[in-house]
């Protein structure tokens, strides 16, 4: 009789998703693509807070950007500057 070989466990941890508040003077726009050229999906007041899905994924337009998911309903998805973001 053959024996089959046991499946490798794969370990999934519990990561916690990353939390970043904006931080601006007026508004931050929330882009479709990562670059200032991109279409504004939508613009976010200071201290919205934002779950981080991919931190430093792009760099355009001399900044560094983040993808990131809005915390509140509707929960847009898309890019945002992270130099203003903490």
């Amino acid at each position: 009789a053959i024996k089959e070989k046991e499946p490798e466990k794969v370990v999934v941890e519990n990561v916690e998703p990353k939390i970043k508040t904006v931080k601006v003077n007026s508004t931050l726009i929330l882009r479709e693509g990562p670059t200032k050229n991109s279409r504004a999906i939508q613009e976010f007041l200071n201290n919205t807070t934002v779950i981080v899905l991919e931190e430093n994924c792009a760099e355009a337009d001399g900044l560094m950007w983040d993808k990131v998911q809005i915390r509140v309903l509707p929960q847009y998805v898309g890019y945002m500057a992270n130099k203003y973001l903490v």
